[in-house]
């Protein structure tokens, strides 16, 4: 392995970056470089590609176009309220219990990183947060009306 700046040689057909630039330089739109075979690895069902599992550039480029509009800057400052709105929840739940420069309660930090996803989610999607955070849900099904197994 050689080390050069942030540039990491890790095999003769291997480099890693490690900077911010190498971001928009390897993922930007239109650039000569493509997912590694070890993407296949991230499908639940091989025969299902999805856009960060596709290794084909047309499959790939097809796939990131569609989604692409509600990615775009503009889109995402539209979104930014409601990502702030569940992220003051957030940050209100998670600091209950302190007072003053006291430590909170312990918390799960993975379970409330859970609520958050599903919560903006929700917000982003159908317009109305699934209440993770507020009630401090346990699983999605028990915010959501759906049955508990599926129809026979």
């Amino acid at each position: 392995m050689t080390h050069e700046g942030p540039v990491i040689r890790v095999a003769p057909n291997y480099i890693l970056f490690y900077a911010n630039s190498a971001l928009k330089e390897i993922y930007g739109s239109g650039k000569n470089v493509m997912n590694a075979d070890q993407y296949v690895h991230l499908r639940r069902n091989p025969k299902v590609v999805t856009t960060f599992s596709a290794t084909d550039k047309k499959e790939h480029a097809f796939r990131r176009r569609i989604i692409s509009h509600g990615f775009s800057e503009a889109a995402l400052r539209s979104m930014e309220g409601e990502i702030l709105s569940n992220i003051t929840i957030f940050c209100g739940k998670i600091g209950e219990g302190a007072s003053g420069h006291s430590w909170s309660v312990p918390r799960n930090m993975a379970k409330w990183a859970s609520y958050l996803t599903f919560d903006v989610l929700g917000s982003l999607s159908f317009g109305k947060s699934f209440g993770m955070l507020e009630h401090e849900q346990k699983s999605i099904r028990s915010r959501v009306d759906c049955p508990a197994r599926p129809a026979e």
